[in-house]
């Protein structure tokens, strides 16, 4: 281990700025110095000041955001992307999700990173070596041949093009020409047929509509205005494991913003408190409370962020606006039927005694 990561190991017994256990800060924190966390932070950390300015998550502490810090030491859990410019520590029973950026790392034994290991220093030194190493292209002649023959291959080659193309020539304008003084009569469709087989159409579909309409009343489902059946969520073992997406329509025209869907997360060994957001473009969530009749608070996200939202209890979701987003919670993503249908979602963590 360099020297560094020594100095950044024996800054863990200083302390400059401290939240302490039970505390919950949620926002962005910018600091300097030596920052210890052992309660939650919900929101991205830095220190861009102080080149020896380092962070130590606790055993108690839970950091859930982007942290860019020169000296990392994680001891609890930090969930998010790590940026390091100098050295990061993962110590017996920490848990890291998300990507790690780092000029040198150690990870003890019983240290977990779930996420791609990005050695800053090596990438740059490759990315340089690429850029000096790529000859540029040389120009490519299409006739040039290694020998003579087939230089006059080339010529004959040549020659048949050009009096291919002049005889292609001369066979269009003779066409365009006998064409000119013998116009061919296009007799168009008569309106009257047209509009006979659209009324038929027509009549076809009212009567299908009405059939559906009389025997779905029949059988209790419900209906719209127009006789079409209105698509809910069956309950019961689908609606528990949220595998619902085909009963969804994936038209964003057809929303259904007063159903909930239920999805439960698959790996209880993930946070529960939060799920993942990723966008690729600019996108609109609403979020409330399950009783509450109100539509909900929104919650705006800019084009291709990767963000965190905070889960409360009995609190659910849906989008409104937005398309090509992907929501991750406990190890499973969400289908894009799911999202797109508008209906509100609820996220159920999966506990260790049910996980299968």
């Amino acid at each position: 281990m360099s020297g560094k990561t020594n100095s950044a190991s024996h800054s863990q017994n200083r302390t400059d700025t401290m939240i302490g256990a039970g505390m919950r800060v949620k926002g962005n924190i910018a600091f300097s110095g030596v920052l210890r966390v052992q309660g939650d932070v919900l929101g991205d950390v830095s220190c861009d000041v102080d080149p020896n300015g380092t962070i130590v998550a606790d055993i108690s502490g839970n950091v859930s955001g982007t942290i860019k810090v020169p000296h990392i030491v994680v001891k609890g859990r930090v969930a998010g992307p790590v940026h390091s410019s100098q050295s990061i520590q993962v110590q017996q029973g920490a848990c890291v999700v998300g990507d790690v950026y780092y000029k040198e790392i150690e990870i003890h034994e019983g240290g977990v990173i779930e996420g791609a290991l990005m050695p800053t220093g090596l990438m740059d030194s490759d990315r340089l070596g690429r850029e000096q190493h790529i000859p540029a292209p040389e120009p490519i002649n299409e006739y040039a041949l290694p020998n003579t023959n087939g230089a006059k291959l080339a010529q004959r080659f040549g020659r048949g093009f050009k009096l291919g193309s002049v005889a292609i020539l001369s066979v269009a304008v003779f066409v365009i020409v006998w064409v000119g003084q013998n116009p061919v009569a296009i007799t168009p469709p008569a309106d009257n047929l047209t509009l006979k087989a659209d009324s038929s159409i027509t009549e076809a579909s009212q009567a299908k509509s009405a059939v559906a309409g009389s025997e779905g009343a029949q059988a209790g489902i419900p209906m719209a205005s127009n006789g079409e059946a209105v698509h809910s969520l069956a309950a019961g073992k689908d609606a528990e494991t949220g595998n619902v997406d085909q009963t969804l329509p994936s038209d964003r025209a057809e929303m259904h913003p007063g159903k909930v869907v239920i999805v439960q997360g698959v790996n209880p060994a993930k946070p529960a408190g939060f799920f993942w957001l990723i966008t690729k473009e600019p996108s609109v969530l609403l979020k409330k409370k399950r009783q509450d009749p109100a539509d909900g608070t929104r919650i705006e996200v800019s084009q291709g962020k990767k963000v965190s939202i905070e889960i409360a209890e009995n609190e659910i979701f849906r989008v409104v606006e937005g398309r090509g987003i992907e929501i991750l919670y406990q190890g499973r993503k969400v289908g894009p039927k799911t999202i797109e249908s508008g209906a509100w979602i609820s996220f159920v963590p999966q506990s260790p005694g049910r996980a299968k």
